[in-house]
């Protein structure tokens, strides 16, 4: 399936909108695996020749870094900016002088500046010195055309390109001095490049905001990045929304643009602050872990992946989609006493997880897979059958054996003893009697001997004796063939081996034991053939032969009847023992053979499990993740899951979901068939040390799993050589990423999405409502996802599911309404900040025509009317008519030595005396709460002396925390009074039920200080969950990141452990309730 993607410019300036190209570039790399596509272009315009990796932008697929080619950048230099600066008079700067907000030079270019130092005329006049406007034109004129292309595109046939449509992006922040600089001239150029019908050209700002700069900036910098928002907003409010709206640029020798009427910039502005809708601030300082980003790497980020959706994914038609319906949902704008609010801006929240490419998981399957071998093969047997087989095998091959080693036979009828009788020995003797004598002498020693000699028996014994030697040669091979049998035997692996090993052993030593002994006897049961063999002896050379063979015979039945009534029964015993131990030896033998093999599987199972184990230790936790944008979907809690359902194929009914999931039968034969025997093989070959052995079986098991079992699960792709990337859906087409995540995935990554923005509604309400919509994989909706997704988002449809088979990726994307800008919600601030900068000497607009106050293009932006005070008179009534515009103060006061302020809408500050405009909240100097100070009388209610109180709830927090030896008592304004604002006469601190600052519903009275990092509340201490060190407050109940119930820890509260909020599943960090139940275990005993 073609992706649909649209044709699109993407120009990003100053550093945010540079790093914002880099994400971009870095999501098109790992996704599709090239650096660039033809009909994208990423162009960055800046005057900080800095570079954007640091930290660096690194490729989640390769581990490189990614930065944007030459091709895709232009640098201003702004080395010889003063220069012109001192020269606007000259014919080559007059266009320059046409819009210069600051003719009287009243403001030098800062020296040690990088870029434009935060000067927004600076950023701008690096844009139009020199030949810089040609030159950018031209560049943006060459780019729009390389897009629109087609010759282009012939080599991607996997994307479908949209000929008909092209998004033009500008991306940059509004608080610094190169894009709220130039970003109105840059998306000027671009309409008239591109085309103004919104039918084919959608022009899309994305505007950073300075609450994302303010924890890196100086405190002395703070007033000049928000008076810059607030003067961009009011620029931007003026050529969005004014019907006399005009923009021209002119260079030195050409008129580049010249728009009058209804041409705005944008055709939809997106505003990316640090706090979300709910209110939530989103920490910039660190994504993942440890490891340091750039201040503005979320918010940029957000940007690229929201763009990506947009314009290059599954997702692109239902994005471009809601593009179209927000823009023609434009409701009519409000009216406020004079003033008219329009509904012109948005915000968008994207989160997305993804599913790495199967390579990236390829040692941790073959690990998963021969650790699974590794296991069937050394499966016990189920049944226990190993007992009843070895007795079986003693019957099949031994049961005779011991009659057959029984010797039955009388001496007097072993050959030998005929011949000592016989006639030709009495000659043989009568001829050699020492030689005949030495033999019958060995012969009578044989046969007294307890034991058989196996190389000289007595030739009677021959027959138990070859039926001992063939009773162990059958029992080695039928041993041989028990091993193969069994070995392909799907119910019994290895440890049945040798457990059945065993038994033969213990039968062995059985059979050993029971084997009957022969009585023992008084004296020396062979004293008689002793004598009579040493008589023998003595008179072989003095008696005659008649003599001799009277004492032979005597010698002969002596030796026939101690053979016969005892040595032959203790020489059958010893035979029986000696084959029971030498039948021993070879099951010990074979013993050691199979245990080796399974101590050295056991091993290389260890090992291969280690290495598993560390693989999914270095993967990251995706529920800790700080940011939801193209991470990786599978982390360590669920990477064996996942894998398991990758392998899905080889298991039992393909039950991947199982505890612990089994082969099938099939495998199971194949496993039996292929390496089972082979494997007993390599171990029963001396041939070779142990350590060749070892490495031996484990490449063969390797090759087995690469070779026969991979196979069945993955198919290779011809044209590249790898495995095909799995299609992660049920057989009928149902996605299965959402089984593999965290069971709170959906939870986070709606949480994650919501648009960077937080305003308030107060007076005007939206022109359109929340879209949100979910993007999965597969053909088929899984089954009861939305009412899963319905239970963070209520108004969720199932229109609002994108399916697609193009690439295994979740995607939540959500569009906040259209809002004016005097819903924002620290708009208030924005503008005390800009009415407090003296724009004389810190011209905060790009355009003379914006400069003076009142001003014909602009309204101020907040719901605040403004005031419209003039000045006659001081405030001790002295007449200050004749004095000039510049004077702050009156004279006549100053010659009494008091200090009057006579400046138009301006007081000094009640705790810093520095001059503010009249009407702040909050002084933005020193930042203190100035609200209420004139009202202390009319609010002043002290306690009743004697009054008992519950001091946690109603006296005054900011007086405790003060250290005020009489802290007020809170008294909040209720019914119709609610409304308005309560002070504190003594602190100044507010007192709501509802924080001022977050808007949150507080539990009970308190104060919340605007302006601070976070509401500060009189109670609670700062904790740490200790599940995942989200910071809480003792009485959090559910933890906002990790979700989990948590109770405080008593033992850590008292030892002021700061880390002892513990999830209620989970264990205390001290260990405190263990040692509870070891204390309380050990009492008990």
């Amino acid at each position: 399936m073609a992706i649909r993607t649209i044709p699109s410019l993407v120009v990003g300036l100053g550093g945010t909108g540079k790093r914002a190209l880099t994400h971009l570039k870095r999501r098109i790399f790992d996704t599709y695996g090239v650096e660039e596509l033809p009909w994208i272009r990423m162009l960055s315009i800046d005057t900080d020749s800095a570079g954007v990796n640091n930290p660096p932008v690194i490729s989640q697929t390769t581990g490189e870094f990614i930065n944007l080619g030459n091709t895709e950048m232009r640098v201003i230099d702004q080395s010889d900016t003063p220069q012109v600066i001192s020269n606007l008079s000259a014919p080559e700067n007059k266009h320059i002088l046409d819009w210069y907000p600051d003719p009287d030079l009243k403001v030098d270019f800062p020296k040690a500046a990088r870029g434009s130092g935060q000067v927004r005329m600076f950023g701008k006049i690096g844009l139009y010195k020199g030949d810089n406007l040609h030159t950018t034109y031209r560049w943006l004129q060459q780019a729009a055309h390389d897009v629109s292309d087609p010759a282009s595109w012939e080599s991607f046939p996997g994307f479908d390109v949209d000929q008909n449509l092209q998004f033009v992006y500008v991306i940059c922040s509004i608080c610094g001095g190169t894009g709220s600089g130039m970003f109105l001239d840059v998306a000027y150029m671009l309409r008239k490049i591109c085309g103004v019908d919104p039918s084919t050209r959608r022009f899309i700002g994305m505007l950073v905001m300075p609450e994302v700069y303010e924890p890196v900036v100086e405190n002395a910098h703070i007033k000049r990045i928000y008076a810059n928002g607030y003067a961009a907003l009011r620029e931007l409010d003026y050529l969005l929304n004014s019907n006399k709206r005009s923009y021209k640029i002119r260079g030195k020798d050409h008129t580049f643009v010249d728009f009058s009427g209804d041409v705005t910039p944008f055709d939809f502005t997106f505003l990316f602050s640090n706090k979300n809708r709910r209110g939530a601030v989103i920490s910039q300082r660190q994504v993942s872990g440890d490891k340091p980003v750039a201040v503005d790497d979320r918010v940029a980020q957000y940007m690229s992946e929201a763009i990506v959706t947009d314009v290059l994914s599954p997702l692109t038609e239902r994005s471009e989609s809601i593009l179209s319906n927000i823009f023609t949902s434009i409701a009519d704008p409000e009216t406020v006493e004079d003033r008219t609010f329009y509904k012109s801006y948005s915000a968008v929240g994207v989160s997305s997880v993804k599913v790495p490419p199967i390579s990236h998981f390829s040692k941790m399957i073959e690990s998963r897979l021969c650790n699974s071998a590794i296991d069937f093969l050394l499966r016990p047997d189920p049944e226990v059958t190993e007992k009843a087989l070895a007795k079986q095998f003693f019957a099949d091959h031994l049961s005779k054996l011991e009659d057959e080693l029984t010797l039955k036979n009388s001496l007097s009828v072993d050959p030998a003893y005929g011949r000592f009788l016989s006639r030709p020995f009495h000659e043989e003797f009568r001829l050699n009697r020492p030689a005949c004598v030495n033999k019958l002498k060995q012969w009578v020693d044989a046969a007294l001997s307890e034991s058989i000699d196996v190389n000289s028996p007595l030739e009677g014994e021959q027959h138990a004796l070859t039926c001992r030697k063939n009773a162990l040669e059958v029992v080695a091979a039928e041993l041989e063939k028990s091993f193969k049998v069994f070995a392909d035997d799907p119910e019994r692996g290895y440890v049945f081996l040798y457990e059945w090993l065993e038994e033969l052993m213990a039968n062995c030593k059985s059979k050993l034991q029971q084997v009957t002994s022969v009585p023992q006897v008084e004296g020396d049961p062979t004293r008689q053939v002793k004598e009579a063999i040493d008589s023998l002896q003595r008179v072989s050379n003095d008696v005659q032969l008649p003599v001799l063979r009277d004492t032979l015979e005597v010698l002969l039945e002596r030796l026939s009847e101690y053979y016969d009534s005892r040595g032959r029964a203790l020489r059958s015993h010893r035979l029986m023992v000696g084959f029971y131990e030498e039948l021993s030896k070879v099951f010990e033998k074979q013993y050691s053979k199979v245990k080796g093999l399974v101590d050295n599987i056991k091993v290389l199972d260890d090992s291969m499990g280690s290495e598993f184990d560390q693989t999914v230790a270095d993967l990251g936790d995706m529920t800790q993740e700080r940011i939801l944008i193209d991470k990786n979907l599978i982390g360590r809690k669920e990477v064996e899951k996942f894998i398991d359902s990758l392998l899905a194929p080889l298991w039992h009914k393909g039950d991947w979901k199982a505890v612990v999931p089994t082969f099938s039968n099939d495998v199971k034969v194949l496993i039996e068939s292929e390496l089972s025997y082979k494997l007993l093989q390599i171990q029963f070959d001396h041939s070779q040390t142990d350590q060749a052995r070892k490495e031996k079986i484990e490449s063969e098991l390797r090759a087995f799993v690469k070779t026969k079992l991979l196979p069945r699960v993955f198919t290779i792709n011809p044209e590249t050589g790898k495995w095909k990337e799995p299609a992660y859906t049920t057989a009928d087409g149902r996605s299965l990423l959402l089984d593999f995540g965290a069971e709170n995935l959906l939870t986070l990554m709606v949480q994650h999405s919501n648009p960077l923005w937080f305003v308030q509604t107060h007076q005007i309400g939206s022109a359109s409502q929340p879209v949100t919509f979910l993007g999965l994989n597969g053909i088929k909706l899984p089954e009861d996802i939305v009412g899963e997704v319905q239970k963070h988002i209520p108004n969720f449809r199932t229109t609002d599911i994108v399916l697609s088979d193009v690439e295994p990726r979740v995607v939540v994307k959500q569009y906040d309404p259209l809002y004016s800008l005097a819903s924002y919600a620290t708009i208030g601030d924005y503008e005390n900040y800009y009415k407090n900068t003296d724009r004389k000497l810190n011209p905060m607009h790009t355009d003379v025509k914006f400069v003076p106050e009142p001003n014909p293009y602009l309204q101020w932006l907040s719901y605040k009317s403004p005031d419209r005070v003039t000045i006659k008179v001081c405030d001790r009534g002295h007449d200050i008519g004749g004095c000039d515009d510049d004077t702050q103060f009156c004279p006549h006061c100053s010659l009494d030595g008091v200090k009057t302020l006579i400046v138009k809408g301006k007081m000094l500050c009640p705790l810093c005396t520095q001059i503010i405009d009249k009407g702040s909240r909050k002084c933005p100097e020193c930042r203190g709460v100035i609200d209420g100070v004139e009202e202390k009388s009319a609010q002043r209610k002290t306690i009743p002396p004697g009054t008992a109180i519950d001091q946690k709830k109603t006296l005054c927090p900011g007086c405790v925390t003060l250290g005020k030896e009489n802290p007020e008592q809170m008294v909040v304004k209720q019914g119709k009074e609610s409304t308005g604002k309560t002070f504190c006469p003594d602190c100044g601190s507010i007192w709501t039920n509802l924080c001022p600052y977050c808007s949150a519903a507080l539990e009970k009275l308190t104060m919340c200080t605007k302006g601070s990092d976070s509401c500060i509340f009189e109670s609670p201490e700062i904790l740490l969950c200790c599940g995942c060190n989200c910071p809480v407050t003792p009485d959090t109940g559910r933890c906002p990141r990790c979700l989990k119930e948590l109770d405080e820890c008593v033992q850590c509260k008292a030892a002021g452990k700061e880390k002892r909020m513990v999830p209620k599943d989970g264990k205390c960090p001290e260990r405190h309730g263990e040692k509870d139940k070891v204390t309380a275990a050990v009492g008990a005993s």
